[in-house]
C-alpha cells in the first residue's frame, strides 16, 4: 500500500514498530509478574525450556545485544523479551532502549521489504519470503562475525 502511494511509508515503520514495542513490553511485563517457578510450570514442553534457557543465557553473556538480534528470530523475540523480564538483574530501564532500536530497525526492515518488494514479488510472494530470509540471516551472521573479532581483539590486548 505504501509503495503504491496510499499510505505514508514513514506512518508504516512508526506503527510497526509501535506494535512490535507494545508487544515486546506485554511479554516482558508477563515474564517479570509470573516468576520462574510458574513460568516452568506453564510451560513445561522441553521446547519452551530450552527456549528460555537460551534466552536467559544469553541475555547474562550477551547482554542487551540480544534484544536486537532476537526480534529478527523466529520464536526468540518472544522468549528474550519473556526471559528478560524473569532475569531480576535485567532492569526495565535498560530493556525498553534496546527495544526501542531493535522495534524501529525492524519496522524499518519490514517495511521496507513491503515497499520494495511488494510490486517486484507481486506474483512471486514466495520469492520475497526467500529474500526476505536471506537478508535476515545475512545480516544476523554479519553480527555475529563482527562480535566474535571485537572479542578476540580484546583478548588478545588483555
Amino acid at each position: 500500500l505504501s509503495a503504491s502511494g496510499d499510505m505514508y511509508f514513514p506512518l508504516v515503520v512508526l506503527a510497526g514498530a509501535a506494535g512490535a514495542v507494545i508487544g515486546d513490553n506485554i511479554s516482558f511485563g508477563i515474564g517479570h509478574l509470573v516468576g520462574e517457578r510458574t513460568v516452568k510450570r506453564l510451560l513445561r514442553t522441553e521446547k519452551w525450556h530450552r527456549r528460555l534457557d537460551w534466552a536467559e543465557r544469553t541475555l547474562h553473556e550477551r547482554g542487551a545485544y540480544i534484544i536486537i538480534i532476537a526480534r529478527f528470530i523466529p520464536g526468540g523475540r518472544t522468549a528474550v523479551t519473556f526471559s528478560a523480564g524473569d532475569v531480576q538483574s535485567f532492569r526495565w530501564r535498560r530493556f525498553i532502549v534496546y527495544d526501542l532500536v531493535a522495534g524501529v530497525l525492524w519496522a524499518t526492515y519490514a517495511a521496507s521489504l513491503g515497499y520494495f518488494g511488494g510490486k517486484t514479488f507481486e506474483d512471486h510472494p514466495f520469492w520475497g519470503l526467500g529474500l526476505a530470509l536471506a537478508i535476515a540471516l545475512t545480516l544476523g551472521l554479519l553480527v555475529e562475525v563482527v562480535r566474535h573479532q571485537l572479542k578476540r581483539r580484546r583478548e588478545r590486548a588483555a
